[in-house]
């Protein structure tokens, strides 16, 4: 009988610590976390191991014709977050989308603005939902909204939830497993991208709850950096936004990956939402580069010099921007703009970025 790791639903195996699932031949191998599970359950230290990212997509493909979806993003990072072509994966099925991490935005956020921008969006990018919530699975905030859309959608079908890595899918599936039975934190979470390497199924209302591998999004900033940035890059708790007043021919640094000038324009408000942790340097526009060269990897980081590397060729971007937009920063946050002005963006090539208008 085929064994799977509780915690990330890969098939248990002894025989090569660099594949998913290993266990030591000394442990006994039933109900039992694998060596990468219980490294970062214990140690916050996960092991690298190889995986075949068409593997995961292909688990997608095979989702029965007659389920329900329920499609978790991070409203943090929708767009780096967003699977592309997922409506062409779950074909006919019913899809929930669900928008993790409610809990970084101000508690002053109007949540129907944010439901109805996801509903709007989702709709550009050619997904159709039959419903939308915001939760925080971190904090287990609205999680009973949820509950309550699975109840109402299910009609005895199995539940597939599906997500690009790092959404906070698994935590969202431990508070269902903490709902619905007597365990607490069965799966595997932590800030890794690709934690869960295998689907991990779990009796719901008679059917099934099926837990699936985090797709992977190759712009997703968190592929290319190393545990200690992403601890920077990554935020845990309610964001506080930072004010910083521009003139025209000064520059703003975002840590080590983005640089602002404001070009043209009044003096105008940058406020920025971010994980607290990552750096903002001002300084006039002309001394820009040089502050830049002389503080790469270091007063101006994350992220390292290797990680740059990995990042790309920094590119420069014309921006004009009006008042109440945001300029997105795919996986580091959002700069809200209280002026029109206009601006040139600079950031590696692997690093997206876009404008819309404010959700604040």
């Amino acid at each position: 009988m085929e064994i799977k790791c509780i915690g990330c639903g890969a098939k248990i195996q002894s025989e090569d610590s660099n594949l998913p699932g290993f266990v030591p031949r000394s442990i006994t191998k039933e109900e039992a976390y694998c060596q990468r599970c219980f490294q970062i359950k214990h140690y916050n230290k996960a092991s690298k191991v190889n995986i075949n990212e068409q593997d995961y997509l292909n688990i997608l493909h095979n989702i029965e014709d007659n389920a329900l979806i329920i499609n978790i993003v991070d409203i943090f990072d929708f767009h780096g977050s967003f699977i592309n072509g997922l409506n062409r994966i779950v074909s006919s099925n019913d899809v929930i989308l669900v928008g993790n991490k409610i809990d970084l935005f101000p508690k002053s956020i109007n949540p129907y603005k944010i439901r109805n921008w996801m509903r709007s969006v989702s709709k550009d990018l050619g997904l159709n939902i039959i419903d939308v919530e915001l939760i925080s699975s971190l904090k287990n905030k609205r999680i009973d909204n949820v509950i309550e859309l699975i109840n109402k959608y299910q009609n005895n079908r199995n539940v597939y939830v599906v997500g690009c890595t790092n959404v906070g899918k698994s935590t969202f599936i431990n508070s269902l497993i903490n709902y619905y039975t007597e365990f607490n934190n069965l799966i595997t979470t932590s800030f890794f991208p690709g934690t869960t390497l295998n689907t991990i199924e779990i009796e719901l209302n008679g059917q099934l709850l099926v837990d699936t591998p985090g797709i992977v999004n190759r712009h997703q900033i968190g592929h290319y950096l190393g545990n200690e940035s992403l601890k920077y890059v990554t935020p845990y708790k309610g964001i506080k936004p930072i004010i910083y007043q521009l003139e025209p021919l000064n520059t703003l640094f975002f840590g080590g990956f983005v640089r602002l000038d404001l070009l043209e324009g009044n003096k105008t408000s940058f406020v920025f939402y971010k994980a607290n942790k990552v750096p903002v340097h001002r300084t006039k526009t002309s001394n820009a580069e040089n502050f830049y060269k002389r503080h790469l990897g270091e007063l101006l980081s994350p992220p390292t010099l290797d990680e740059l590397e990995l990042l790309g060729e920094n590119k420069k971007h014309l921006l004009k921007v009006k008042r109440k937009q945001d300029i997105v920063i795919s996986g580091l946050g959002f700069i809200t703009l209280n002026s029109d002005v206009i601006v040139n963006i600079y950031l590696p090539e692997k690093i997206k970025f876009f404008v819309r208008n404010s959700i604040i």
